[in-house]
Formats: structure tokens, C-alpha cells, sequence
């Protein structure tokens, strides 16, 4: 079973998710991680969860949506 966690990040209140399950491998999609603040939101969660990212996806590119893809692949060296 998939669990889905939703975020909701920077000034356009834009969603992004966390796909995980029992393996504890995650797919970001549409990191859209604005600040330092929402950045550590994110990371906290991943830790705390012990998930192991594996890929960060876009539904598409608008501004909103990639503001945190540079953040996430530095931190887990995950490529779109």
C-alpha cells in the first residue's frame, strides 16, 4: 500500500507530496520548497519516517512547483 503525505509550501500554497511504502522508498513530487523553513519540513519528515528518496517527479514545471528541485537533488542526489 502507498501512503501519500501532503505539504504545502511557499507563497502560492503550492502541494507537494511524499509517495512512500512498506520498503521505505519515497517519490517527492513537485518539491516546491520555497524557504529554509519548508526545507526542513520536508527533511524532518523524510527522517523521521526513515524513507530513503528515490526519485523526485513534476507534474509540470511551473515556478511553484520546482522551487525546491535544486534543494532536494543537493540532498539526495535525485535527478527529475
Amino acid at each position: 500500500m502507498i501512503t501519500i503525505e501532503k505539504f504545502v509550501f511557499s507563497p502560492f500554497s503550492e502541494n507537494t507530496y511524499v509517495l512512500y511504502d512498506l520498503t521505505s522508498e519515497c517519490i517527492i513530487v513537485d518539491p516546491g520548497c520555497y524557504d529554509r523553513q519548508e526545507e526542513k519540513i520536508l527533511v524532518e519528515f523524510i527522517q523521521a519516517k526513515m524513507l530513503k528518496p528515490v526519485r523526485q517527479i513534476f507534474t509540470h514545471c511551473h515556478v511553484d512547483h520546482i522551487f525546491g528541485a535544486n534543494f532536494i537533488f543537493k540532498s539526495y542526489k535525485l535527478k527529475p
